[in-house]
């Protein structure tokens, strides 16, 4: 399973945390708007060009971090709301940018535009999230890099995994099935391969059961066909002893 999406929350946490410094920084004025350029906030690693009112963003504004990204949005009391875009660093491979909705510093929904031009739309949800490409949909949970927790991705052709996710990839228990349906494997995943205990349904009509490690077979294992099952250790995929 591939990472489909930069990192969402990433976003949130970054915004959050450098918009919560102004709060630390005792900067109070008279009430009225004022504007100001470049202006440096070292607690949270980036500068500040916009309007501020009672030492807090306030309208339009735009943050340079350090690490070559940028926020550009509404600010309401210090804190992004309205509509805004968030920029990876456009001199890196895989350059991003988020654009949406934004309401108290958190996102209401929006759109990632990938470098190679897809785009995925993020909606969030009461208990799930929602992100939708080119050709895939995942429902589920997400963490600080990516999809966490359980979840379910469909693809366009029908094809499915449906279990546990970690910084973006398959981990943990989990399933795949191909277009029709059919469980193709069910087992252990570690980043994105199998791994583990699991069980693997060969479109030609044989299975194996046993160990897998870094997407082969690896262990103890059982390979079962129309007319026999062949029990033995595997490393790396091949057989290196056969059990009677």
């Amino acid at each position: 399973m591939r990472r489909f999406m930069p990192s969402i929350l990433t976003v949130i946490v970054i915004v959050s945390i450098a918009l919560s410094a102004c709060y630390a920084l005792g900067l109070f004025g008279d009430g009225s708007l004022t504007s100001v350029e470049n202006q440096e906030f070292l607690a949270g690693g980036f500068t500040y060009s916009g309007e501020m009112k009672l030492g807090l963003f306030y309208g339009s504004g735009t943050i340079d971090f350090q690490n070559g990204e940028m926020l550009v949005g509404n600010f309401i009391d210090g804190r992004l709301d309205g509509e805004g875009v968030y920029y990876s660093n456009s001199e890196q491979p895989g350059a991003w940018r988020f654009s949406g909705l934004f309401g108290d510093c958190f996102i209401k929904s929006g759109t990632i535009y990938l470098a190679d031009g897809e785009t995925i739309a993020y909606t969030p949800g009461a208990e799930t999230n929602a992100l939708v490409g080119r050709d895939w949909q995942y429902d589920g949970f997400f963490g600080m890099r990516g999809q966490s927790g359980t979840g379910l991705f469909t693809f366009n052709d029908g094809s499915s995994y449906s279990g546990g996710f970690a910084d973006g990839l398959a981990d943990g228990e989990g399933a795949y099935a191909d277009p029709s349906g059919r469980i193709i494997y069910a087992g252990g995943f570690k980043n994105g391969l199998f791994d583990g205990q699991g069980s693997y349904f060969s479109p030609d009509g044989w299975s194996y059961e046993g160990y897998f490690k870094g997407g082969k077979f690896d262990g103890d294992g059982a390979i079962t066909t129309d007319t026999a099952t062949i029990r033995g250790i595997w490393a790396e995929g091949v057989q290196v002893e056969r059990h009677e």
